[in-house]
């Protein structure tokens, strides 16, 4: 018979392995939580970062479960599968084989996908066309400026048609830190490692026509047309357009152009010309910039707000869907642009509240010369939720020679602010290094911030700094509602600003420049 004393020892022995055994399977499922957080973390900001929309990124970050998440991911390939009937995901598979290329070849410090290479490939696919060059001594081509120099390592990719966007794409990509990491060029000298030195030089340089200290203060305007100075339209002439920096801009441009039409039946019933009932407001702004002699960047902004849209409950979030129709021609039946999109709001059960009070906006840009534009945007939330906004935008034609100071539309906004660097590609709402929201209501409150944002061309020089001078004034007019002559003046909090998008600001042109 055992002892009371070893049958507590035995008791002991047990309590603690049963411990030792829970403590391993609470172990077991915190590790398990952990990598499957890790695996939904690295689908996101590694796998799709570069195919996922915005919406669909704000909608994941938003569910809590890993059932939702799961599901999520399952419909996100299903909706860009180009062949259902197959067994297979021909995009995806096509996708994660892209992304084992890149982090195998373009990695440099850093995973391959991060690199601009690796970006361009995942997005693109692999070029038609690859020139390579090692670094080290280089004969420029005729286009390039002619003579000898040294460049950084650097790539030419050249694309023979990318659907939806254009044909003969050339890009570059350019390895100025000598570490491997090839960075996406806009400028065509960026790959010339004597650019700020005295070597190297052009062979209009050699030949006196031009100072190295032109050709690097020029470049950004290096334009044949450029009105600054006469002899500057001989100084870049033998640059290929491809390698204007304003084109290379441009490209980025068509490079986010979105592919072809995915809900066709929104063009029908714009093309049918039937008359919709339209019950969805929508606010709509366009304003141009120039790029070129007869190329503007024409932003196209819409807005609608919340509280008409009908939302939908699923998994605990709020959607509504707005699709999208866009058509631009020119008086000539021309037609320049036609796209569609979708916008999608979300809201969490505790925003919902808020979500009537709020609105959804859109924007494109697109690229158009000089002329007189109609644009046809068909907005649906719902078959009996529909807008329907024409609106025409004149472009005008600069006269000739190009020596007159030029101003675009003035674009009142309701957000304008600095951004800290300026993004790697175009970005909905943002012009160069500015955050630019338009304004698309009509009238202000007193303590509203105001925004104004335009650009100013053919701005002269200043002989004693030899550097572009300018003095902008502005002017507001104000339309007091209910104020009397010989009354009390209202306080200015008490009424509204109202103005009209090209003249509620005139601006005093004689003292502008010289």
């Amino acid at each position: 018979m055992r002892s009371r004393k070893n049958q507590r020892g035995l008791l002991l022995l047990a309590a603690m392995a049963f411990f030792a055994e829970t403590t391993g399977l609470a172990g077991q499922k915190a590790g398990h939580s952990e990598q499957r957080i890790d695996y939904y973390r690295k689908w996101l900001e590694e796998d799709v970062v570069y195919i996922i929309s915005s919406e669909e990124k704000d909608v994941f970050q938003k569910l809590k479960t890993e059932e939702e998440k799961d599901q999520f991911i399952e419909q996100f390939w299903a909706r860009r599968d180009p062949d259902s009937g197959t067994p297979i995901n021909e995009l995806k598979e096509e996708h994660y084989r892209r992304l084992q290329y890149v982090n195998e070849r373009y990695r440099s410090g850093k995973p391959g996908w991060r690199t601009d290479r690796g970006r361009f490939y995942i997005r693109f696919g692999p070029p038609d066309r690859t020139e390579t060059h090692a670094g080290g001594r280089y004969m420029r081509k005729s286009w390039e400026g002619g003579g000898v120099t040294s460049v950084y390592p650097f790539e030419r990719w050249w694309y023979r048609q990318l659907e939806g966007i254009g044909s003969d794409i050339e890009v570059e990509f350019v390895d100025s830190t000598l570490s491997g990491d090839y960075r996406l060029a806009l400028d065509a000298e960026e790959k010339d490692a004597f650019l700020r030195t005295p070597l190297g030089p052009t062979e209009q340089e050699m030949d006196g026509k031009m100072s190295r200290g032109d050709r690097i203060s020029r470049r950004f305007m290096g334009n044949p047309s450029n009105p600054d100075l006469e002899q500057q339209q001989d100084w870049f002439n033998y640059k290929r357009l491809q390698d204007q920096i304003w084109y290379r801009v441009d490209q980025m441009i068509r490079l986010e152009k979105p592919p072809q039409l995915k809900n066709p039946k929104l063009r029908e019933i714009v093309t049918s010309r039937i008359s919709f009932p339209s019950t969805l407001p929508v606010a709509a702004h366009s304003a141009y910039y120039r790029l070129g002699e007869n190329q503007f960047l024409v932003p196209i902004s819409l807005q609608v707000e919340n509280r008409h849209l009908t939302y939908g409950l699923e998994s605990g979030i709020y959607t509504a869907t707005v699709d999208v129709y866009v058509r631009v021609m020119g008086l000539d039946g021309r037609l320049y642009y036609e796209f569609d999109d979708t916008i999608r709001s979300h809201y969490t059960l505790e925003e919902f509240p808020q979500a009537g009070r709020q609105h959804s906006i859109y924007q494109r840009f697109l690229r158009l010369p000089a002329g007189h534009f109609k644009f046809e945007m068909f907005v649906k939330n719902s078959e009996q939720n529909i807008g329907i906004k024409t609106f025409s935008l004149r472009i005008p034609v600069s006269k000739p020679g190009g020596t007159e100071l030029e101003v675009s539309p003035l674009t009142v906004t309701q957000h304008l602010s600095r951004l800290l660097a300026m993004p790697s590609e175009m970005t909905p709402f943002v012009i160069g290094n500015l955050k630019v929201v338009p304004s698309f209501e009509a009238s202000f409150k007193g303590t509203d911030e105001i925004g104004v944002y335009f650009q100013a061309n053919g701005i002269g020089l200043d002989p004693s700094t030899v550097a572009p001078s300018v003095e902008v004034y502005f002017r507001e007019f104000r339309v007091l509602s209910g104020y009397k002559a010989g009354g009390q003046p209202p306080d200015p909090r008490d009424f509204s600003l109202w103005y009209h998008p090209e003249a509620w600001i005139i601006m005093e042109r004689g003292a502008m420049g010289t």
